[in-house]
């Protein structure tokens, strides 16, 4: 009886396309993360969010603008906050004045800002869009 001849036995795969794989994975993923702390560090990340409130945004009838709130530092160290404040006229939506400070803020505490400016005749109700940080 005679038999016929089966399959060529398939050759084991080479570790060396793995380990070249692995190793490419590795350096990549070391890349990626190191990028990612680099722009924590840049964009100041490591420090907590600032909470921003404003207490009152007014015009007087004589055109006298007004602002006030605070800005709350969460994080334990002392920090430096340029805040803006920015009027802007109910009707229309156009930038009526704006007004910017600087205020050191202490770890975990609050402080208070203020902001003045001046509108038109013509300008009759604003809205204070305010930034820090």
């Amino acid at each position: 009886m005679a038999t016929a001849p089966g399959p060529a036995p398939e050759e084991a795969p080479s570790g060396g396309n793995r380990v070249g794989l692995v190793a490419g994975l590795i350096v990549l993923a070391t890349l990626v993360i190191g990028g990612v702390l680099a722009a924590v560090l840049v964009l100041g990340g490591d420090r907590a969010e600032l909470a921003l409130d404003i207490e009152r945004c007014e015009i007087a009838a004589d055109g006298t603008l007004s602002a006030s709130g605070t800005v709350t530092n969460p994080d334990g160290d002392a920090i430096d906050v340029p805040v803006e404040v920015t009027f802007v006229d109910v009707d229309g939506g156009a930038t009526v004045d704006t007004d910017r400070t600087e205020l050191s803020v202490p770890g975990d505490a609050a402080e208070r800002w203020t902001a003045s400016g001046t509108a038109g005749d013509d300008v009759q109700q604003v809205n204070c869009e305010v930034t820090a940080g």
